[in-house]
Order: C-alpha cells, then structure tokens, then sequence
C-alpha cells in the first residue's frame, strides 16, 4: 500500500509479481492497494494490484474503488474497473455512481457508466433516482440521456415519439433493445414497417442514442 500511495510504480510491480504481494489486504479503513490506486487515478498502479475478490469492497466510508475513480473523474481507471465487471449500481453513501455523476453534471462519465449497464431506474433510500438528481440540475441533454436508457425499453420509446402502434412489430420478433440499437431500415422493412416516414424517424433516434457512445 505505500508504494500505491506514493505512485511508485516500480515499487509496486516488484512486490506485485516478483514476491507475490497480496493484493487482497485492507487497512483500518477498509482499503484496499486497489481502492487506494482507484483514488489517486494511477490506471497503472490500478491494474498492476487489480484482484477481483477485492473489486467492489466498500471502505468505511461506503465507497467502492469503482467510486472513488468517478468521483475523482478518473476516466481510464472507471473504464477499466468497468471492464473489469465492477457493479456500477451498488449504492455508496446512499447514492450510485450515476446518481453521484447526475448530480454533478457529469455528462462524459455519465455516458461511460451506461454504456456498461448501469441501471438508472435504481432508487435510493430517499427513492430517488439518477433521473430526479438530474432534474435539480435542470441539465436538459442529461435529462434526455437517463431518461432514453431509464427507459430502457422500446415501447416506452416508441411511445414518446408518436410511433406506439409499431410496437407490435418489434413484440411479435421478440426485437430486444440491444437489437433495437443494431436495426437498419431495412432491418425495420422486414419486420413489418413498411412505411419509410417511420422507419427513417427510428433511424434517427436510433443514431442519437448511439451518438452518445460514439467516443468511449
């Protein structure tokens, strides 16, 4: 853990992988080499002492590394912890990573985290959700954003944008939201939306959606 606190690279590969350091070892705070790598933004420090028995160990604080990288807008080291299958939902403080960016108008992490599945329908104790943190901002490109993946789900979508009697095409094959996000016009023709005005307005807001992911 000092040589993690004090980024000494060296340091820490040696005691990594020449004498089998344990990566697993939390201090009187509950942390972690990883958590301490998570806080400092290290990306190499933090792959170097990665365990994944350790991933998402909350200190006595309530935080998670994963956290603890966003909260500090540590985009590398939250893109690899993400990879990594850290859960971006547990609540930390009462609050989740996309909670905590929502209300910090953290747009680029905000993106980052749902395009690893970070669930913005999750509520807290005080049943708030990303979405009502959002609203306080009055951020209105965030608002759109969450309120797209809160959704989650092409009948509500389709139903925001005055196409809800299409629904059914998409409900008889069995068309999920990942396939939604995949569909071409003519993807669209053959399940059945023979009109081109609808099937170029799916287009559209299909290519929003996938404009906000473009660059991560």
């Amino acid at each position: 853990m000092y040589g993690c606190y004090h980024e000494r690279d060296e340091i820490v590969r040696f005691l990594v992988f020449d004498e089998s350091a344990d990566r697993t070892i939390l201090n009187d705070q509950n942390r972690s080499a990883l958590t301490i790598a998570a806080i400092l933004g290290n990306i190499q420090i933090l792959k170097n002492v990665f365990h994944e028995n350790i991933i998402d160990v909350q200190d006595i604080y309530d935080y998670t590394p994963l956290f603890y990288a966003v909260k500090h807008r540590h985009y590398s080291c939250v893109k690899y912890l993400l990879k990594q299958k850290s859960n971006p939902d547990l609540l930390c403080n009462n609050k989740t990573a996309l909670m905590f960016c929502a209300k910090k108008n953290d747009k680029l992490m905000i993106q980052l985290l749902l395009k690893y599945g970070a669930d913005v329908n999750i509520s807290n104790s005080k049943d708030k959700t990303a979405i009502d943190y959002a609203k306080k901002t009055n951020n209105d490109e965030i608002i759109r954003l969450l309120n797209i993946h809160g959704q989650n789900d092409i009948k509500q979508i389709l139903k925001k944008e005055g196409l809800e009697h299409y629904w059914i095409h998409f409900e008889e094959n069995n068309i999920n939201f990942q396939q939604f996000l995949n569909m071409t016009e003519l993807d669209m023709k053959n399940i059945g939306i023979s009109k081109f005005g609808p099937r170029r307005k799916l287009s559209l807001i299909i290519a929003a959606i996938k404009e906000d992911f473009s660059s991560l």
